[in-house]
């Protein structure tokens, strides 16, 4: 009473009322779907993934060790599968270990025998450091036995680092292939010997099977295989020295680079990939890792992936029959 009359009411004027009734009504609330932009690909998506040019793939197996009962055969028929119905061109498949991962590997011999794992206890009697470097003969520096070790593992850091850019080199420039190649047989006829001496100078005792891992993982077809020295990080900058030689050779030529891993460590190297217009494709367990990259498969479907083929015997004959058992399991 006194009050006035809603607005288009029965007491409003009739200007009022054809006012409300030219409103159309509102539709209801609907949710905006999420931007398509940054969205991850995974292998479990229909849509076919794109993976521009070559593509070259840095493994951190220190890291990302293949699940028991899946070879190393299986995982990389799994992975130039993905890599190739994607439309790239699979190049090398680089693989890093330290020594530590190797006693974790097993299979047969190249003779039938089986391989590891092997243990890790300490030896009582270390023995005493070479007084050159098995590689290039200089003497190493220091008068006692930590600083000779250290100066060994520079050596042979520095002797992994020439032997990778004479590699990336050769495969750019045909008329460096006959320096490569010397290179080479200088490279692994020492690399052995220097991993095992520090080895025992870390009081490890890393002996024939280690050895035998180390070959039989490089035997595996497609594997370039790199082992370095069981200290931290070594495997990491080992992975990102070679990632960043192999950019500034290739980088008029942009591809994807594929990195097996969970380390947050190489953001900033891919990063620079993605600078030079480089497709960053990530196989890991890790959300920071596949949130970060351009595509992304998680670590289990790729293993998933890998163990179908194993199952259905087409993961390669048996040099590729390298197995890893887990740590907590040794």
């Amino acid at each position: 009473e006194g009050r006035p009359p809603p607005p288009g009411g029965a007491g409003a004027p009739p200007a009022a009322r054809e006012a409300e009734a030219e409103v159309p009504p509102q539709a209801p609330h609907v949710p905006r779907a999420p931007r398509a932009e940054g969205r991850r690909r995974d292998s479990d998506e229909t849509e076919r993934p794109s993976y521009p040019g070559e593509a070259v793939v840095f493994w951190d197996l220190d890291n990302k060790m293949p699940a028991e009962g899946v070879s190393l055969g299986a995982c990389m028929y799994a992975l130039q599968s993905r890599l190739a119905y994607g439309g790239a061109k699979v190049g090398d498949v680089n693989v890093y270990a330290n020594s530590r991962t190797l006693e974790f590997a097993y299979g047969h011999t190249d003779q039938g025998m089986p391989f590891g794992p092997v243990g890790t206890g300490r030896m009582p009697n270390l023995p005493e450091p070479p007084k050159n470097c098995p590689n290039c003969n200089k003497p190493l520096e220091g008068n006692d036995a930590y600083n000779r070790r250290r100066s060994l593992q520079q050596h042979f850091e520095r002797h992994r680092k020439d032997f990778t850019a004479a590699k990336v080199k050769a495969e750019s420039f045909p008329s460096e292939r006959a320096s490569f190649m010397l290179k080479e047989q200088r490279y692994m006829a020492s690399r052995q010997e220097i991993l095992m001496t520090i080895g025992r100078m870390q009081g490890m005792s890393m002996e024939e099977s280690s050895a035998e891992a180390s070959k039989k993982i490089g035997q595996v077809d497609g594997i370039s295989f790199q082992q370095v020295v069981a200290w931290n990080q070594e495997v990491d900058k080992a992975i990102i020295d070679d990632a960043l030689s192999f950019l500034k050779a290739k980088q008029r030529n942009p591809g994807t680079i594929c990195l097996i891993s969970d380390d947050a460590d190489f953001h900033e190297m891919l990063g620079k990939f993605k600078t030079q217009g480089w497709h960053v494709f990530a196989i890991t367990a890790g959300s920071i890792m596949h949130d970060f990259a351009d595509s992304a498969m998680w670590w289990d479907v790729f293993m998933s992936n890998a163990a179908s083929f194993e199952k259905t015997g087409t993961a390669g004959d048996e040099t590729s029959r390298v197995y890893f058992r887990t740590p907590n399991k040794q």
